[in-house]
């Protein structure tokens, strides 16, 4: 699907959703009051973020029907780190509508055993290669009067092992679009419907996007959006929060090989990923508004493909297998003082 095909879907169904709430409030006559999606028992919202992760060692294997690429013997991955950095600064924040500039920058590498006597290309060509993700997002918010929202979030990055030279910027550039429009039934339950277009699976797909966030009571609650994610809540106390879950996530990068390389022909390859990691997380508050988190899970492998483009009809060049394997993520972020939200 093209980018202005999906655009257009995305379009049509905010108009279809706002066309629906216009009867619904001829209908129905909801309150006069504006609606809060936030419900009772979520933690305040993180708007700086540092964080690092570590994929503890694991073994790859990779394939390819390519005669002068082949097949790997099996690799020892001892490295596999991230690092990312969020922020998010409020632009609008009104009664009806609210507006969030987010800023994201990711990095991830990997380090085999042995690389660079390993006689298989791809190893030695991500060895140590800093694959990069710098992005923007805009988050909107638009509450109705009576118990309905709709949620609209826009992120464009550049996806890839580009430095200084990133010429043509184009080969690099991501977006993912996601709609939401939510119902909020009382003070602990709210849910939504809506669609989402990105790389959450590793390639560009649209898929249906289901939230749902509930508080049980004072301590138990969950909060979802599927099929990426689900995490069910202990609210410890008002300063440690403790989480159970799933979360699905996934990346596309372009990456650019020499000549040399037996790659050449291509000059550059689409690298897509995607992976379900389950975890264990705590939160604890260090000084109202600074927070610390850790988590640790398994990292369980769903693709891991070098393609000759992003499109979904791109021949396969290797196929990537991946064991699972443990990891390990610490962060430090801030969130909202707590006399500017009580």
């Amino acid at each position: 699907m093209t980018t202005r095909l999906a655009l257009f879907l995305f379009f049509t169904f905010f108009v279809f959703l706002d066309t629906i709430h216009a009867q619904d409030n001829l209908l129905h006559c909801p309150d006069t009051s504006y609606c809060a999606p936030q419900i009772e028992g979520l933690p305040r919202s993180k708007g700086i973020v540092a964080e690092y992760e570590q994929v503890l060692s694991y073994n790859i294997r990779a394939t390819s029907d390519k005669e002068n690429i082949g097949n790997s013997d099996e690799v020892k991955v001892n490295g596999h780190q991230r690092i990312q950095y969020k922020v998010k600064v409020p632009l609008l924040n009104s009664e009806s509508m609210k507006i969030i500039l987010g800023f994201q920058y990711f990095v991830e590498q990997f380090e085999f055993e042995k690389a660079e006597n390993s006689d298989y290309a791809l190893f030695r060509s991500l060895e140590d290669r800093n694959l990069r993700s710098i992005g923007l997002s805009t988050y909107l918010v638009k509450s109705f009067r009576g118990d309905n929202y709709a949620m609209l979030r826009l992120r464009g990055s550049l996806n890839g092992d580009y430095g200084r030279d990133i010429s043509p910027a184009s080969d690099f550039v991501k977006f993912s679009i996601t709609p939401l429009y939510g119902w909020k039934k009382n003070s602990k339950l709210s849910y939504g419907i809506g669609l989402s277009y990105g790389y959450t699976f590793g390639r560009a797909s649209i898929y249906p996007v289901f939230a749902y966030n509930r508080t049980f009571n004072e301590h138990l609650g969950v909060e979802a959006t599927l099929p990426a994610s689900i995490r069910l809540r202990w609210n410890i106390s008002p300063k440690d929060l403790f989480y159970i879950g799933a979360k699905v996530g996934g990346s596309s990068y372009r990456i650019r090989f020499a000549d040399s390389t037996v790659f050449g022909e291509y000059k550059t390859l689409e690298l897509q990923r995607s992976e379900v990691k389950f975890f264990l997380n705590y939160d604890r508050e260090i000084y109202d508004f600074i927070w610390f988190g850790a988590s640790a899970g398994i990292r369980q492998n769903v693709n891991f493909r070098l393609r000759e483009d992003p499109t979904r009809r791109a021949t396969t060049i290797i196929e990537g297998n991946l064991d699972a394997a443990p990891f390990v993520n610490v962060s430090l972020f801030l969130v909202p003082p707590r006399k500017f939200v009580n």
